[in-house]
């Protein structure tokens, strides 16, 4: 059952209560995984959305839950401590990384990325179908798991669930493949270091009008239906769009910028 109804109707009930009718906008069910200190989470929550985030960090989704409160005491927000794997696997070894624990991962080549201290704790997993069957399918659906982005896409290959929109970080082609594979046929691929430039729609095309301020590095910024619509490009011209970029990144035109891909699922 897609989020508790005793709790949503708790929600409508405060909101009427106390007249706050802009606490109790519902525009759907968006999934945040790879949570982090919750800045995606926040700006969804701000334009309405219903939220699950996913952070195996113990430490983050304990901060979720404490910077979140009133939103989790609404049932607005659902914290999910757990890694996002392959389905059928119950526990998996998690990295932290020491100094910078947006690169934790539970690859560890990955979390020690720049030789960096890594610690290593055993945390629950659990897989992209599973959180569905639980939640519901996401309206859209957020990836940024340090390049666990293609084992969370893959575990949806056997099943029918598919949001409307999805968005993962690209470190290789397989992830661009894998969402053309599940039936996604526009793409949309971002530079993330761009972020801070991004300003908001308005009115809003998602949700309701909410704008944090100047997006940061820990933003996916904007997404679904608030991504110019002229810059949604098929599966060929996404693959050379990815293929130049890469090849600009490895001559150390663009070190600082990162990537992440956009998908539509078209009616």
């Amino acid at each position: 059952e897609p989020f508790p109804r005793c709790a949503l109707l708790a929600t409508i009930l405060i909101g009427v209560i106390v007249g706050k009718e802009e606490e109790i906008v519902v525009s759907g069910v968006i999934f945040d995984v790879g949570a982090h200190t919750g800045e995606d989470t926040d700006f969804y929550l701000g334009k309405g959305f219903r939220v699950v985030a996913v952070e195996a960090n113990p430490a983050l989704a304990k901060g979720l839950r404490r910077r979140f409160k009133r939103a989790v005491s609404q049932g607005n927000l659902i914290v999910v401590e757990k890694a996002v794997s392959a389905p059928g696997i119950n526990k998996v070894p998690f990295y932290i990384n020491q100094s910078k624990d947006d690169w934790s991962s539970t690859f560890e080549n990955v979390a020690s990325k720049g030789s960096s201290r890594v610690r290593e704790i055993l945390v629950d997993a659990v897989s992209l179908p599973e959180l569905f069957r639980e939640y519901g399918v996401p309206h859209y659906l957020k990836i940024d798991i340090e390049m666990g982005d293609v084992v969370a896409l893959e575990s949806l290959l056997g099943t029918e669930s598919r949001p409307r929109y999805i968005s993962a970080e690209i470190h290789e082609i397989r992830v661009l493949e894998t969402l053309a594979t599940l039936g996604y046929r526009k793409f949309q691929i971002l530079n993330q270091w761009l972020n801070g430039f991004v300003q908001p729609v308005s009115p809003a095309r998602e949700g309701r009008f909410f704008w944090p301020g100047q997006l940061g590095g820990y933003h996916s910024g904007l997404f679904g239906a608030e991504l110019p619509e002229e810059d949604w490009v098929g599966f060929e011209t996404a693959r050379d769009l990815y293929l130049a970029h890469m090849t600009i990144s490895r001559y150390g035109l663009a070190k600082n910028s990162w990537f992440d891909i956009h998908a539509k699922m078209e009616d």
